[in-house]
Order: C-alpha cells, then sequence, then structure tokens
C-alpha cells in the first residue's frame, strides 16, 4: 500500500522512449517492457526520490485542474502499476 509521504524514484534499470507515437518503459535487457500513456509516463518522469507522492499530485493538478478526483486516483494506480513491475522503488 502507498501513502501521500513515500517518496517513488525511477529505477535505473529502465528508460523511456517514443516508438510510433507510444510511450514505452523498458529495462536494457529488453526483459520487461511497459506501454504508457502521456500521464503515466509524466507521472514517472517525476519520481525522482525527492518528490511525495502528493508533490507529484500537485504538480500534475497545475496542469490537469480540471480532473483532481480522477488525477489523485489516477497517480496512485499509476505508481502501483510502475511499482508492481519494478520501474520504481521507494525511498
Amino acid at each position: 500500500m502507498t501513502t501521500a509521504g513515500q517518496r517513488p524514484r525511477k529505477s535505473p534499470q529502465f528508460q523511456a522512449e517514443f516508438l510510433d507515437g507510444e510511450a514505452l518503459l523498458f529495462t536494457q535487457s529488453g526483459s520487461t517492457i511497459i506501454h504508457c500513456n502521456a500521464t503515466a509516463l509524466m507521472v514517472w518522469e517525476l519520481c525522482t526520490g525527492t518528490r511525495t507522492i502528493d508533490d507529484i499530485v500537485s504538480l500534475l493538478r497545475a496542469a490537469y485542474p480540471d480532473d483532481v478526483d480522477v488525477l489523485n486516483r489516477d497517480v496512485y494506480a499509476t505508481l502501483l502499476q510502475l511499482s508492481d513491475n519494478n520501474a520504481v522503488e521507494w525511498i
């Protein structure tokens, strides 16, 4: 379970790339590939290890002010999925 004060950090094993209009996160070995929408990729990019989940939500809220309720839910869901796929670490 994630809490608002946790600080996610991008896993150094993953890198992001756009391919044919799709955002992909993948390991250098190619063993794991995660298809992302633009918002999910933005969440991953904001995972610096210094920002809390609340910080990430606040930054995205500035970009998407009309979707506050959906945004909160989507950020948590995205981080759980990224965590389940080892694309983020928790510090």
